[in-house]
C-alpha cells in the first residue's frame, strides 16, 4: 500500500527511498507515533504520505512562502514557520516523532547542531528523529557537477562519524541507511538545480522515465558509497561535554572524580590540583 502511494504521488526517486528509509525506522520501532512533526519537506504529497503512518502531524517549513505553499493543501491550521535560526515555534516535549528532510540545513543562519537541539527539545523521551543528509565523500563528483546545489551540498555534507557526534549528546543511535548513486544522484542535481525544495519544470512522465534511466545506470556501481544517509536516534537526555581541567564555577572535589577515572592507576594527590 505505500509503495503504491509513492509510486503515484512521489517521482523522484531520491525523495522516495528517503521515505522509505522513514518508514522503516517508525515501522521497526514499536511504539506507533501519536504526535509528529515533518521538517523541511516543503511537499504536500509527502506531508500527507506521512499522515498515513498514523498519529496526528504538523508540518514546518523555514519561510512564510514554504509554508503556504504547503499550508494551501494541508490547510494553515497544519503548518507552522520556524524562527529565523531554526526555532520551531512549540514548547518542550510536544511530539514523539520527528522527521527531518535532506536539504534542512541549508537555509543561512541555520547550522545542523542547532537543528538537532531543537528537534531534541521538542520531542518526548523516548521519541523518534529520524534525519537525512548529504554524505560526506573524497569525490562527489556528482555534486562537483551539478552546480549551485551540488556546491551547497558538498559544504554541509557529514560523515557518519561527524554526525554521531553530533546526535550522542542527546540520541542513542539506532539504525543509518544509505542511498543514492552517481547516475540518479546526478539527475537530482539536475532537475532541482533552480531550487532546494525537490521541485522541478520537467514533466512528470519525463522526470521518472530519467529515473528509470539512472537507476539502471548504476547497477554496475553498486560496491561505490553513496551520497545520502539517513539516521535515526532516539531521544535521551541532554548530555553537555565533561571537562576534566578546573575552572571559577567547578568544585575540587567534582575534578578529583573526573581526573582519577582518567588515572585509575595513579593514587589521588591533592598537589596535583595547585
Amino acid at each position: 500500500m505505500f509503495k503504491r502511494v509513492l509510486a503515484r504521488s512521489i517521482d523522484s526517486w531520491p525523495l522516495r527511498r528517503e521515505l522509505f528509509a522513514v518508514r522503516h525506522f517508525i515501522y521497526k520501532d514499536d511504539r506507533k507515533v501519536k504526535v509528529g512533526l515533518d521538517l523541511g519537506f516543503t511537499h504536500a504529497g509527502v506531508s500527507q504520505i506521512f499522515r498515513q503512518l498514523g498519529g496526528y502531524w504538523v508540518s514546518a517549513e523555514f519561510t512564510r512562502e514554504r509554508g503556504a505553499l504547503v499550508a494551501s493543501v494541508l490547510g494553515s491550521e497544519q503548518v507552522v514557520v520556524l524562527g529565523p535560526q531554526g526555532d520551531i515555534p512549540f514548547e518542550e516535549k510536544q511530539f514523539d516523532t520527528v522527521v527531518v528532510a535532506n536539504g534542512s540545513v541549508f537555509f543561512d543562519g541555520v547550522t545542523l547542531e542547532m537543528l538537532i537541539k531543537e528537534c531534541h527539545r521538542v520531542m518526548d523521551n523516548g521519541g523518534l528523529l529520524v534525519i537525512t543528509l548529504p554524505r560526506r565523500k573524497p569525490v562527489a563528483l556528482a555534486r562537483l557537477l551539478g552546480g549551485r546545489r551540488g556546491r551547497v551540498e558538498a559544504r554541509y555534507a557529514c560523515s557518519e562519524r561527524e554526525l554521531f557526534t553530533l546526535l550522542k549528546s542527546g540520541f542513542d543511535v539506532l539504525g543509518v541507511k544509505f542511498s543514492g548513486r552517481f547516475w540518479v544522484e546526478l539527475l537530482r542535481q539536475m532537475l532541482e538545480k533552480e531550487g532546494f525544495a525537490g521541485n522541478c519544470s520537467v514533466p512528470e512522465w519525463l522526470e521518472r522515465f530519467l529515473y528509470r534511466i539512472a537507476s539502471v545506470l548504476d547497477l554496475p556501481l553498486f560496491l561505490t558509497r553513496r551520497y545520502n544517509v539517513t539516521v535515526c536516534g532516539r531521544r535521551k537526555g541532554w548530555r553537555g561535554k565533561q571537562r576534566g581541567l578546573m575552572n571559577d564555577h567547578t568544585s575540587a572535589v567534582s575534578n578529583a572524580m573526573f581526573y582519577d577515572r582518567k588515572n585509575r592507576e595513579r593514587p589521588f594527590s591533592a598537589t596535583r590540583y595547585r
